[in-house]
């Protein structure tokens, strides 16, 4: 019986997280003219090219690794990744809900602060899921080279974007209030009294 972490069955999961990648893309393209109706554009960044750039060589980087190097991991790194992944699709699903019409692969303003749903613990939960995503779905094909490269690659984008995209949110009116007692990815646990 083939496992997950097989070539063909981990070339068809790659291919379909790739489509839906695809459709996010569409998706924030719908919602990018709901911002432009209310006179809001995507912010001018940076690293928005390096970003693509990974998005896009992500999956062919690790097709090609699969192809060419990798064997199937070990059982228990097949089930934490597979884990991994299921918590990481179900953490998108309720952010992409919760955000409904104000998320965007861009940094533009948001019409409203969302602090409900994942956002009541962290301020970032869609970035945790990319990491998470970049992680486990690589070492899940045994494609630890592609694990490492693009985890590196992403940490760099992330520590470009995130404070240019903070330095926009926290000028909205009771953004500053609503999350600067929450951690990036991580609910902060201890809270100074």
């Amino acid at each position: 019986m083939m496992m997950l972490g097989e070539s063909p069955w981990f070339l068809i999961l790659m291919a379909l997280v790739a489509l839906a990648r695809v459709a996010e893309l569409i998706y924030a393209k719908a919602l990018g003219k709901k911002a432009a109706s209310r006179g809001e554009k995507p912010q001018r960044e940076r690293n928005f090219i390096a970003m693509v750039a990974l998005h896009t060589s992500f999956f062919v980087g690790i097709a090609a690794e699969k192809i060419l190097l990798a064997a199937a991991p070990p059982q228990w790194l097949l089930v934490l990744c597979v884990l991994v992944l299921v918590f990481a699709f179900g953490l998108r699903f309720w952010t992409l809900k919760t955000l409904s019409g104000s998320w965007h692969v861009r940094i533009v303003k948001p019409a409203t602060i969302v602090t409900h749903g994942p956002y009541a613990f962290i301020r970032h939960p869609n970035y945790l899921v990319v990491i998470l995503e970049i992680v486990a779905l690589p070492m899940l094909g045994g494609c630890y080279i592609s694990a490492l490269m693009f985890t590196l690659w992403n940490a760099a984008v992330l520590a470009a974007r995130i404070p240019q995209e903070e330095a926009m949110l926290f000028q909205v009116n009771g953004y500053r209030q609503a999350f600067k007692d929450k951690g990036r990815f991580f609910p902060k646990l201890l809270r100074k009294s």
